[in-house]
């Protein structure tokens, strides 16, 4: 199948939808878009015969959808193709009102459900500020606020991204206690996100001597009373930090096992240090996904040392604030 016949297959005549598909091929902010817009969603075209009936309501759907529902099935297509190269044809697309897919397992039931993310509708949240050019260089500076401004005073840009992550399924209806539970959260929607926001699952990041806070990771393991910057300088100290008025997703009574974040040419899995831990066989499996960041990745395995690494990582972050604001007051 050529590229032209991919295009009339999946999306016919529905103009949004190709101007969907020719946003992700011509986006110049990241080389994979290529692959993920055709190499995935063709393969997924010729997976196991299991899955042709699925796709095909898949593909019916995508001709007559507007941009939010292309979006949210363009990733559940997505899904589909990185559990199937995981853990095979043992996963099993589901059409019922519940989780997305099941994996099935003679131990235990493992679904996942799908949620492919658009951040804010509001308008704001792409700032251009220009381009400077000299002898040397061209450069162009964009100024990115991925879940738009605070409604709040008291609120900041990272701390109102982090809230907005871990409301994400918040009742978590689609799950069941005693199943394995996987939330697959999709961040590869090219209209919605300018930037790779990856480096936002580690709980502090630097750029240009300040430092900022992963919204992400906050937003999984942060706690009530927590401090979330976005710029930490480290000349001039703090900037008005936001101070957590919710527990993170995994600091409470979450039925979700994982989360696996899906970024362009990264795949970041989270684990929730609360929930039993499953068989080896199903780290092993999600080993397999494509791009899986085992760096990255938050999860109790081989060790069980979790829930040890986060409170680490937050006592480091505590004592890096003190150093830099004694810092700033000695000056």
């Amino acid at each position: 199948m050529n590229f032209e016949e991919f295009k009339d297959k999946i999306f016919g005549r529905n103009t949004k939808a190709l101007k969907h598909l020719e946003k992700l091929l011509n986006s110049k902010n990241s080389k994979g878009n290529l692959h993920f817009s055709v190499n995935i969603l063709q393969n997924s075209l010729i997976l196991d015969a299991n899955y042709q009936d699925w796709l095909s309501v898949k593909i019916k759907d995508l001709k007559k959808a507007d941009l939010t529902g292309i979006s949210s099935i363009l990733g559940e297509i997505r899904a589909l193709s990185y559990l199937n190269k995981a853990f095979g044809n043992i996963v099993e697309p589901k059409n019922e009102t519940g989780p997305d897919f099941e994996i099935k397992s003679e131990n235990q039931k493992i679904v996942v459900e799908v949620n492919t993310q658009l951040g804010s509708q509001k308008a704001n949240i792409l700032i251009d500020h220009g381009e400077f050019i000299s002898k040397n260089f061209e450069m162009k500076i964009l100024e990115h606020f991925p879940y738009s401004f605070p409604d709040r005073k008291r609120d900041n840009i990272t701390g109102n991204a982090t809230s907005k992550v871990a409301q994400i399924k918040g009742d978590e209806h689609q799950f069941r206690d005693e199943d394995i539970n996987i939330l697959w959260i999709d961040y590869l929607d090219p209209i919605a996100w300018t930037f790779d926001l990856s480096h936002h699952t580690q709980p502090i990041g630097i750029f240009n001597e300040s430092f900022t806070s992963g919204f992400i990771w906050w937003a999984i393991y942060g706690k009530k009373e927590d401090k979330i910057f976005d710029n930490l300088n480290i000349e001039f100290g703090i900037d008005k930090p936001y101070i957590m008025e919710f527990d993170g997703k995994f600091s409470t009574n979450s039925k979700i096992d994982f989360i696996v974040f899906i970024f362009e040419l990264n795949t970041i899995v989270f684990q929730n240090y609360q929930r039993k831990n499953p068989d080896d066989s199903i780290f092993l499996g999600l080993f397999q996904l494509p791009f899986y960041n085992y760096q990255e990745s938050w999860i109790n395995f081989p060790i069980i040392n979790l829930l040890d690494r986060i409170i680490s990582k937050k006592l480091e972050i505590e004592k890096l604030v003190d150093k830099i604001n004694g810092n700033k007051n000695a000056n």
